[in-house]
């Protein structure tokens, strides 16, 4: 690769630079033998650090065991009923109108019911008292 030519300034200018970089783009670099020596052993010792870091890994990996997970809790029926109520009857109530489908009017009013009746008991289900402003829910 040939050097920029400094102006007269004894600054190099950028055009040569980028005239260099042009003129040398896609030539290989050739490297002393003690170039090449040098940089087989860095990675040598890249390849080998790399490997001993997959070795701790799987070390690590072999040693841990997660805890098994406590089994998920059971939703009392009046809650699932609840929520049924408030999740499921306003989608029945949209399949109805979307597809027209004809509905009895005492079905349409029972579906009306089931989600004010969900709604209103998981409100009345929630807990009265001030929750402490310190207290995020996290449990060690």
């Amino acid at each position: 690769m040939t050097d920029p030519e400094p102006r007269g300034d004894g600054a190099s200018s950028e055009e040569a630079l980028w005239q260099s970089i042009v003129e040398n783009y896609g030539d290989r670099a050739e490297l002393s033998p003690e170039e090449t020596a040098e940089l087989e052993e860095k990675r040598a010792a890249a390849l080998s650090a790399a490997e001993g870091a997959r070795a701790a890994r799987q070390v690590e990996d072999e040693r841990f065991v997660p805890p098994v997970p406590p089994p998920l809790p059971k939703a009392d029926p009046p809650v699932l009923l609840a929520w049924a109520g408030v999740l499921v009857a306003p989608l029945a109530l949209m399949v109805v109108v979307i597809f027209s489908l004809p509905l009895p009017g005492f079905f349409g009013a029972l579906l009306v019911l089931w989600f004010l009746g969900g709604f209103a008991y998981l409100v009345s289900a929630m807990p009265n008292e001030p929750r402490d402003p310190w207290d995020d829910g996290a449990q060690v």
